[in-house]
């Protein structure tokens, strides 16, 4: 049985409607799918949504690493991964306001 929205084509990702004034970042292996003004100024990151920002060089563990470095207070990552072949991951950052 298959549900409306059961295909990966019949979800898009919109951040006025997917995230919360809480939520710091969506992103993946790929890169952010969204950085909040907060998180992009945290990091000292460009507030700009059109393009993935340069991560810093010393950065050897991806998105998953460099968000992992966020220190605003009350934040917490969640980070869930899909098995093999795949092995993607997809990491979302919360923040009290």
């Amino acid at each position: 049985m298959t549900y409306p929205g059961d295909k990966e084509e019949d979800w898009t990702f919109d951040p006025e409607t997917c995230v919360c004034e809480h939520t710091l970042f969506v992103a993946t292996d790929d890169g952010f799918e969204y950085r909040s003004s907060r998180f992009n100024q945290h990091m000292s990151l460009p507030d700009n949504q059109e393009s993935q920002p340069e991560l810093p060089e010393d950065n050897d563990g991806g998105y998953d690493g460099f968000t992992s470095t966020v220190t605003i207070p009350g934040a917490v990552k969640y980070a869930c991964y899909t098995p093999a072949p795949g092995c993607l991951g997809a990491y979302f950052g919360f923040a009290p306001c």
